[in-house]
């Protein structure tokens, strides 16, 4: 019995293998074997997507003082439904011992949440001979989409080795007066449109070397109104895309955050994710066509860079499977950055319009070992494959799916096509791998019948 069904499985393997449809071409090496390189994939549905690796280092630091020895991000952003995007998000920052040794015995922990009208957030600090604060913050929409009501309570350590003894009683003392004096600023800045509802103090308590408290504060109003007026009286003003009258178009469905900073490591840690509902794709071309229309303006603007933004400005930007990683490195007198963009969705008025943008980013001076790549997507029997016509610089590495140049001054680009091929179904081979394939089946049947008749 054992025998007969290795038969069988034997046969129906073989029927499988041999008429799968396939198409054979070569493939060179993956945009993955290039350290530095910008690649193009273009699917059978026209669709275009970029994936960015790169990594730079100088001589000399960008920053006059290390804020940190390492930096590094991840983000995600994945589209789960039409309008519903999930986000992931981890930033971690290392800071220089030599620079922050005195925040050694410094922990923070902040964990937050974050609803469609509400924000949650809980706090706790322990700075030995400094401060100690553990807290919570409510924010609450109560009036869509800028009416607020925020709710802040403090249990607080402030030690004496730090703080005077005598101007902390002080300050306790005037409380009630600053409570006043607050509530009049916040009605005058805002034109009344923002409220201290209360500032109180409580629990106060001494020890040998600390006072704790507890402050309790709560606020409400309108805080588009309130803000505009601030900012009016400073000279500033909200635009109307920033405060729009309407409730924003993206909205937070479910969001969480969780910041923690240990002395022992000097390591802060930042990690967030979430849903956020609504047109992200939209919202981030209105935000990118608005920032490069400011730019067109800037009378500062060289030439070429104006070229340059007026052939980016059409392309549109999607983000519905995006990977983004960064790391940067810094020393004494120097520093070091990778990075690497993967899934970002391109949409050109045209394929030959994205590829004259292209051109003119690789005459801009590119690194030699910065590789060009045009890499051909495969949908189901469907396949894309390029064409680079004479006049065109010879690439590095011309395959039917792949193209490679060096990003240094590639003329004629923009003249490269492509078109979308079906990979061909070989008649011949599936008629006799099943034939083939049902006659070891036949056998098969045939000895296992024969052995119950004996």
């Amino acid at each position: 019995m054992k025998l007969v069904q290795r038969h069988l499985l034997i046969g129906l393997l073989f029927i499988v293998l041999v008429s799968t449809p396939s198409h054979i071409y070569t493939r060179g090496a993956d945009p993955e074997d290039y350290d530095n390189y910008i690649a193009i994939t273009v699917y059978p549905d026209e669709s275009i997507v970029m994936a960015l690796k790169g990594s730079h280092s100088d001589s000399s630091s960008p920053l006059e003082q290390r804020p940190a020895q390492e930096l590094s991000l991840v983000l995600n952003v994945t589209a789960e439904e039409e309008d519903l995007t999930t986000i992931e998000n981890e930033l971690i920052i290392k800071f220089n011992p030599s620079d922050y040794a005195n925040l050694t015995n410094l922990d923070l922990d902040l964990e937050g949440h974050s609803g469609e009208t509400s924000t949650n957030v809980t706090a706790h600090i322990d700075y030995p001979g400094y401060l100690g604060v553990n807290g919570t913050l409510g924010f609450v929409i109560v009036d869509p989409p800028y009416g607020f009501t925020i709710d802040l309570e403090l249990d607080t350590k402030l030690y004496y080795s730090y703080y005077q003894r005598e101007e902390l009683l002080m300050m306790m003392g005037m409380v009630p007066l600053l409570e006043t004096q607050l509530s009049s600023q916040i009605m005058n800045a805002s034109d009344g449109n923002i409220i201290l509802e209360r500032l109180e103090l409580q629990d106060f308590e001494e020890a040998l070397d600390h006072a704790s408290f507890r402050v309790r504060l709560s606020l409400s109003g309108d805080l588009r109104k309130g803000l505009q007026y601030a900012l009016e009286n400073m000279g500033a003003e909200l635009s109307p895309e920033e405060t729009p009258e309407e409730p924003y178009p993206l909205s937070i469905d479910s969001y969480d955050y969780d910041i923690t900073f240990s002395g022992d490591t000097l390591v802060l840690e930042a990690d967030s994710g979430g849903t956020i509902a609504g047109d992200l794709n939209g919202q981030l071309n209105k935000l990118k066509d608005r920032y490069l229309e400011q730019l067109l303006e800037s009378d500062e603007l060289e030439e070429q860079d104006r070229t340059l933004i007026a052939q980016a400005l059409p392309i549109d930007l999607y983000v519905n499977n995006l990977h983004v990683e960064s790391t940067t490195t810094f020393e004494e007198d120097s520093f070091e950055s990778t990075f690497t963009v993967e899934g970002l969705e391109l949409e050109p008025p045209s394929f030959a319009e994205l590829l004259a943008l292209l051109e003119e980013l690789s005459g801009r001076g590119s690194p030699e070992e910065f590789k060009m790549v045009l890499e051909g997507g495969t949908s189901g029997n469907q396949y894309v494959v390029f064409t680079v016509p004479d006049g065109t610089k010879e690439p590095i590495v011309e395959e039917e799916q792949r193209v490679v140049w060096d990003m240094d001054d590639i003329e004629n680009l923009e003249d490269v096509t492509y078109e979308v091929k079906t990979k061909q179904l070989d008649t011949t081979t599936i008629v006799v791998a099943s034939a083939a394939g049902l006659a070891v089946i036949g056998a098969a049947g045939f000895f296992l019948m024969k052995r119950k008749v004996v």
